[in-house]
């Protein structure tokens, strides 16, 4: 075996070990990436919780009170309340379907996470 094939053949093994660490380096930032993503996406999804529930306890309350008035008799102001929980209720059901968005999204993204740490203890092994 000459010395010009010998260096070929470790020239073969640096290329094949510089490709192993820059796809390993590839799969780092891109598990980096999802979890900034995930992190994103958690505090998105409990802003939007928090938004629910908030309107939730604010139509609770109309309602509570509307139901007083309409024993006190004034319905003008029952009919007003019942109109302003209306609005708060169409808003909660938007809030209520961006909120399933976004934890289908965490989920998503979770698993994504999940697949990446596999692959990078794959690779270790």
């Amino acid at each position: 075996m000459s010395l010009r094939s010998i260096l070929k053949t470790l020239r073969r093994w640096i290329d094949a070990i510089k490709s192993w660490f820059g796809i390993v380096q590839g799969a780092r930032r891109g598990y980096a990436r999802r979890r900034t993503r995930v992190v994103r996406a958690i505090v998105r999804r409990n802003e939007l919780q928090q938004m629910v529930d908030d309107l939730q306890k604010k139509i609770d309350s109309l309602h509570a009170e509307a139901e007083l008035t309409l024993q006190c008799g004034s319905h003008a102001q029952h009919a007003q309340l019942l109109k302003e929980k209306q609005g708060y209720e169409i808003s909660f059901q938007v809030i209520q379907a961006s909120l399933e968005k976004a934890a289908l999204l965490v989920e998503a993204i979770k698993r994504d996470i999940q697949r990446d740490q596999d692959d990078i203890l794959r690779r270790r092994k």
